[in-house]
């Protein structure tokens, strides 16, 4: 099993999550060029990025001449000079398509050494003439020509000029070169090229004429060359395109796992082996496992300042192991945190390791949601995406044996996302060594379980045939981490100076030159303001190199004349030496450096706002962002050739990747220095953040990074009205164009997740109370259909996401914002008391509170008692202050849904929303009367009476929807499965109350709901819930069987015999479950449930050696779970007097 995308074919029309970029790099002539750049750009190029968007492809036309209209000859010759310096680069770099425009002009030619120091520089042969030959002329023999890989994609147009009826104002622009026979003449090497040309590559040149339409005033011709360029790029990138997308990633766990190898790639290029590292770190993944009773070492942080190296060490071994992974020696689970938007959510993370976990085993997911289960909002509760007839987890509360009214919810929690992959690494784990590779865990979200590391598997709970590797700055992690028994640590050390001599002779090789040793000990002899060698960093050897290498041409000019003193050849090392010694021996201090010089060829202005604009940004910008944002804040227009030198600057400090091909900076660290650089003022910030959002909205409403980004750069606005109009055009989009439909499920979701990540960094309760008070004011507006969009967002989905962080905190802020929407609906109901959405919404809120307070009571108040299913013992229930709470939000509730089903009986939603409802209530009412029961007696007593009888109303009633429901959907399994949990809830009813009749009552629903369960899992055997649900049936009527029945005779067992069976069957499937995933601690308990039940009436019919059996069976079961968990634990307790009685009794 590989990290990176599976190469499996597509079908037609599949859509990539991982997008790429196609640049069209245009060379021509200058001046007489204009017409055609600006019409290609304008029509052809726009039309090909429409049709490579289907792709996933985004089109970059590349125009170094473009930006400057209009320029002397001796301007156009320094522009020229400009394009010399990058031009080879951007070649190289982007690997484009070439359109080349040839016509009269032969374009400028440079002073002979600077022709050769670019030829040179770019690694052309030295065997190719250069000399006297224009920069037109260099790119077509870099780009096409001596590079027969690029001539596929190439293309040539050559322009005949029609000067017929041209006036002179026209024609001037167009002038040609003086024509002559002698070859070495402009004019005999532009005629020698274009031979070449079309020798060598005649399918790839096409002509074409320009003339002047003297009616119209206008140019003839430009539409004809239009169309040719699109049939024949589109020709070439047809091809690529088309293959990209049978091969590229189509879920988001595929797009992540590349984001992961694309930025390998990036760290390992140039790397030096530093084996005092590396070794240890692949030793470790691939050390031995050791018996089960010696100590097993299984973690390794390696830990590393800033710019040690880190990344690229965690490149170098990824590379190692994902080489073994491919071959079927090991299975390498890898991640790099920050690299990417939400590449810091540990949740992600998982569930992409639980997916290529449950690949390599073959089983499904166990977190993917079956289609349906988790719809979109819709404007009712059925919307929630919580179960229908939604349990609070009374029957978790009282049944041992587990209960059916939750089990089916698609809220993934933390919990279930972390019990999955311990799970599935246990299982993969007994098959093949597994190794998790991090990078960066410094970068993961800030929480309590990040920083504790709490996510990975306890070391009492370890499998012994998996190893853990990560790299971190010191920080709580790393710290965490070291002070478990069982994790090792492992120290970066400095760069030694033969590892920097090696990488310095490394990026002279790439650079086409060659470092002199005096300069190389120059840099070696660098030290920081501590004393110690500048070069053991290497971020700032890199950077140090970056600057070095940008002294060119026109610096040895320079040279020349500063130490007209020394000879030729010392000038140059002189010039260099001084390089080195001026240069500053910290990292921020030569990006200072690099960005000053940067300004000086790009202007100050210009490059301030290119890099503000990267800097705002989480992980970069694709170049067609960048074309428009950049002169927004600057009040210049885009230009390719500063674009060009900006990056020519930094080097491999500034990089394209991302799942969308986006600009970035390599190192967070020049974000933080750009920040301090001249971003410190807060309004500067905001109002790039301003730009951005204003992008965004001019963006079609599919574009990715407009869906991904837009609440992130609200949120840093502090925009309240955009922000809230943005999350109400994600519910339903009002716009007259209908771009999105109805429940906008990428959108929702997404600004939903943004604003959880936000809440989850808030710094502290201050903060993070601030920014629940500025969220819930999003749903203040005057208008009222925006209001309640924006608080069936809140509501729904951002309930939802906040719900399964497992925090805290964000419980507490779910809360706030639950009754912030509650208190917003009522005052919009109030002035329209019958509209169907506001009710709904309004009930849904009522809902989430009443959860909310009921599961806060059961995690905190009540610690439920585990030893209730051993004999003598029942189940005490006390009602809390959270359960009065809960009870009062139900009842708003319910009387709100009642009014909605009576003015429309056959709506399914109304009735879904109805009987849930119902329910919850009900289950209120039950627990109040069990808490009644303050001596723990099984039977309700004559106090909880009423509260009995309140709660079977509200049971029958929701049944009876139900019902209706069923003879209208007889064979949907959802409405089958709240019938049989409908069932359920009155069987367990009727069992606890005294009267004869309920006896009869108690079995009739109970046999009924294992009828149905019996039914779901005849349609759909291998449906896992459906089993268990038929375990839970099972034990619910044994349950029944075994509890003593009040007669006219007295007290008597109703029916051991079926009871054993019902016990029995139950731990049939249960068993099953547990053997087709042994390490799912879930199933596990199950199962041991199963055993105590069978184990406890086998003590009761004095069957002691069958009792000890099972009670054995459970304990070792137990005793394989995590002893923390507090159910296991109390069982545990309560067991061993009972096997100890058992075993000193004998057989």
């Amino acid at each position: 099993m590989s990290n990176a995308a599976a190469p499996n074919a597509k079908p037609s029309g599949a859509v990539s999550l991982v997008w790429k970029s196609r640049p069209v790099f245009i060379s021509s002539t200058f001046r007489d060029m204009h017409a055609e750049r600006d019409h290609l750009r304008d029509n052809a190029f726009l039309r090909l990025a429409e049709r490579l968007r289907e792709r996933a492809h985004y089109l970059d036309p590349v125009d170094l001449r473009q930006g400057v209209e209009v320029l002397s000859e001796s301007e156009e010759a320094q522009r020229e000079e400009h394009i010399l310096k990058v031009c080879l680069d951007e070649i190289e770099r982007s690997k484009p398509f070439l359109v080349v425009l040839l016509g009269d002009r032969y374009g400028w030619i440079p002073p002979p050494e600077r022709m050769r120091f670019a030829a040179s520089s770019a690694g052309l042969a030295e065997t190719v003439d250069v000399e006297g030959r224009s920069v037109t002329e260099l790119e077509i023999l870099y780009g096409v020509l001596e590079n027969k890989d690029q001539r596929k994609r190439s293309r040539f147009y050559f322009r005949t000029l029609d000067r017929v009826g041209m006036p002179p104002e026209v024609s001037d622009p167009f002038p040609g070169e003086t024509p002559s026979d002698d070859p070495s003449s402009p004019a005999g090497r532009l005629r020698a090229l274009k031979e070449r040309i079309r020798r060598e590559m005649p399918d790839r040149v096409r002509n074409y004429t320009l003339s002047w339409d003297v009616e119209r005033g206008r140019f003839e011709g430009l539409d004809g060359l239009d169309r040719m360029v699109e049939e024949d790029l589109w020709r070439d990138l047809d091809e690529e395109t088309r293959e990209y997308l049978r091969t590229a990633p189509a879920t988001w766990q595929e797009a992540d796992a590349l984001a992961v190898a694309d930025f390998v790639a990036e760290r390992t290029r140039g790397y030096v082996e530093c084996p005092a590292v590396t070794d240890p770190m692949i030793e470790f993944a691939l050390s031995e496992t050791v018996p089960s009773q010696e100590a097993q070492h299984w973690g390794l942080v390696v830990a590393g300042e800033t710019g040690s190296g880190k990344s690229s060490l965690f490149g170098r071994v990824y590379e190692q192991l994902h080489k073994k992974d491919t071959e079927g020696e090991i299975i390498l689970l890898s991640h790099a945190a920050g690299i990417y938007p939400r590449s810091g959510d540990v949740d992600r993370m998982l569930k992409r390791w639980v997916s290529e976990l449950a690949k390599f085993l073959g089983v499904p997911d166990p977190l993917e949601i079956e289609k349906g289960a988790s719809a979109p909002f819709t404007v009712s509760e059925s919307g929630s995406r919580t179960e229908t007839g939604a349990n609070t987890g009374i029957e978790m509360e009282m049944e041992m044996g587990g209960a059916k009214g939750r089990e089916n919810s698609p809220l993934v929690t933390s919990d279930d996302i972390e019990k999955a992959f311990d799970s599935l690494l246990g299982q993969a784990s007994v098959k093949r060594r597994v190794v998790l590779l991090v990078d960066a865990l410094n970068q993961f979200e800030p929480s309590v379980r990040t920083r504790g590391v709490t996510w990975l598997p306890q070391p009492k709970s370890w499998p012994r045939n998996v190893r853990f590797i990560a790299t971190a700055i010191p920080c709580e992690a790393s710290d965490a981490l070291k002070n478990r028994e069982g994790c090792l640590e492992l120290s970066v050390p400095p760069v030694t100076p033969d590892e920097a001599r090696e990488i310095v002779h490394r990026f002279y090789q790439r650079h086409h030159r060659t470092a002199n040793p005096r300069v190389a000990e120059a840099l070696m002899a660098k030290k920081t303001a501590e004393g110690r060698a500048a070069h053991g960093n290497p971020l700032w050897l890199s950077l140090a190199l970056q600057e070095m290498n940008l002294l060119e041409a026109d610096d040895y000019a320079q040279a020349d004349k500063e130490y007209a003193h020394l000879p030729g050849a010392e000038r140059i090392l002189k010039l260099q030496l001084d390089q080195a010694e001026s240069l500053p021996s910290d990292v921020p201090g030569v990006y200072g450096e690099l960005l000053d010089r940067a300004a000086r060829y790009c202007g100050e202005e210009w490059l301030s706002a290119l890099f503000g604009v990267l800097a705002v940004s989480r992980a970069g910008w694709r170049e067609s962002d960048l074309r428009p944002l950049v002169p927004l804040v600057s009040g210049r227009q885009w230009d390719d050739l500063a674009f060009a030198q900006a990056r020519r600057i930094l080097g491999p400090h500034m990089v394209q990747r991302g799942a969308h091909s986006q600009w970035d900076f390599f190192h967070a660290s020049l974000r933080d220095a750009l920040m301090k650089r001249g971003l410190e003022d807060e309004r500067a910030r905001k109002d790039i953040h301003r730009l951005v959002c204003d992008h965004f909205e001019s963006l079609p409403a599919s574009d990715p990074l407009r869906i991904e980004e837009t609440m992130h750069h609200l949120l840093r606005l502090g925009d309240r009205e955009r922000a809230a109009a943005h999350l109400a055009a994600a519910v339903y989009d009002r716009s007259p164009t209908g771009e999105r439909p109805l429940h906008d499920f990428p959108y929702i979701t997404t600004a939903a997740n943004t604003l959880v990540e936000e809440i989850r960094a808030s710094s502290d309760e201050a903060s993070r109370k601030e920014l629940t008070d500025w969220i819930a004011g999003l749903m203040e507006d005057e208008d009222a259909l925006r209001s309640l969009l924006v608080a069936n967002a809140l509501v729904f989905y951002l309930n939802d996401a906040l719900a399964v962080t497992g925090q805290r905190s964000t419980e507490e802020t779910r809360f706030r914002l639950l009754q912030a929407a509650r208190e917003r609906l009522s005052r919009i109901r109030e002035a329209d008391p019958k509209n169907v959405l506001i009710a709904n919404a309004l009930s849904a809120s009522l809902n989430r509170l009443g959860d909310y307070c009921r599961l806060r009571r059961m995690s905190e108040d009540a610690k439920l008692p585990f030893d209730a299913f051993l004999p003598g013992r029942e189940i005490l229930i006390r009602w809390s202050e959270g359960d009065e709470r809960a009870l009062r939000y139900y009842q708003e509730s319910l009387d709100i849904s009642r009014c909605c089903y009576n003015d429309n009986p056959m709506d399914r939603s109304a009735a879904l929303n109805l009987a849930g409802a119902l329910d919850r209530l009900g289950d209120s009412f039950f627990v109040r009367a069990v808490s009644t029961n303050t001596q723990g007696d099984f039977y309700f007593n004559q106090s909880g009476r009423d509260y009995v009888s309140r709660a079977l109303d509200f049971y029958q009633n929701s049944l009876k929807i139900r019902l209706r429901m069923h003879d209208a959907e007889r064979f949907d399994r959802k409405v089958l499965r709240d019938l049989s949990i409908s069932y359920s809830k009155l069987g367990n009813l009727h069992s606890r109350r005294r009267e004869e009749e309920s006896e009869y009552m108690a079995l009739k629903f109970l046999q009924k709901s294992l009828e149905i369960d019996r039914q779901l899992c005849e349609i759909n055997p291998p449906n896992a819930q459906a089993q268990r649900d038929l375990s839970v049936s099972l034990i619910e009527l044994g349950d029944f069987y075994v509890r003593p029945s009040h007669s006219d005779r007295g007290i008597e067992f109703r029916n051991i015999v079926d009871a054993l069976n019902a016990y029995e069957e139950s731990l049939n499937i249960r068993q099953q479950l547990h053997n087709s995933n042994p390490l799912d601690g879930k199933a596990s308990l199950d199962l041991a449930f199963s055993h105590v039940k069978l184990a406890s009436l086998k003590f009761s019919l004095i069957q002691l050696p069958q009792s000890l059996t099972h009670y054995r069976s459970a304990m070792a079961l137990l005793e394989s779970l995590d002893p923390d968990i507090t159910q296991v634990s109390d069982l545990l307790q309560a067991l061993r007097p009972y096997i100890s009685l058992l075993e000193m009794i004998g057989p």
